[in-house]
């Protein structure tokens, strides 16, 4: 089986699979914030980009209410309908959103461009290498490379520990994760894997 075909059955397995994980586990939010590694805490980041949770994914915002307590600027990803590609904008609570085509809120299209220093973003299915799962679209792949070029980023997934699996196949456009973030423990991913 292709690599295509081995992330469509295992997207479809996990799909279903976190939507039961979050009904056994309704506070991971708070249990996750809790989780934070001191080091993303002690270097805080000038510049964090949440997300905006759509189905069952783990709303992050608990998470980035404690960075932002310690002194970072929140932003969210923008996907931009012209070029396809998500930026990073600032956004803070309480601030207009616009929805798009799919139903996926996002800052409105005036927001100021950032460059964030910590991602967090979302899964469905994540590797002890690093290796994440998402939709397939490679928006967040392509983001993170471009900022990779030009700064250090820590890109933090946000998940539930029964999203791990043993190996997730990979292709070359696939960024790795820094850190796994889940209700039981925060996962660094070691250099080099």
């Amino acid at each position: 089986m292709d690599i295509a075909k081995q992330k469509y059955v295992l997207r479809e397995t996990m799909k279903v699979l976190r939507v039961k994980l979050k009904s056994e586990s309704p506070d991971a939010p708070s249990l996750i914030a809790n989780n934070i590694p001191d080091v993303l805490l002690r270097e805080v980041a000038p510049e964090v980009s949440s997300y905006l949770p759509i189905g069952s994914e783990i709303a992050p915002m608990i998470l980035a209410q404690k960075l932002i307590s310690k002194g970072s600027a929140l932003s969210l990803p923008r996907l931009e309908k012209e070029s396809g590609k998500i930026v990073f904008v600032r956004w803070n609570f309480g601030d207009p959103l616009e929805q798009t085509t799919f139903s996926i809120n996002q800052p409105l299209e005036n927001s100021k461009h950032v460059s964030p220093e910590i991602i967090l973003v979302p899964l469905l299915a994540f590797d002890c290498d690093g290796s994440r799962l998402g939709y397939g679209k490679g928006h967040y792949d392509r983001a993170i490379k471009e900022l990779r070029l030009s700064k250090q980023v820590k890109v933090c997934g946000v998940a539930f520990a029964g999203q791990e699996v043993a190996a997730i196949p990979t292709e070359l456009h696939d960024e790795k994760l820094d850190w796994v973030i889940t209700e039981k423990e925060a996962i660094e991913i070691e250099i080099g894997n």
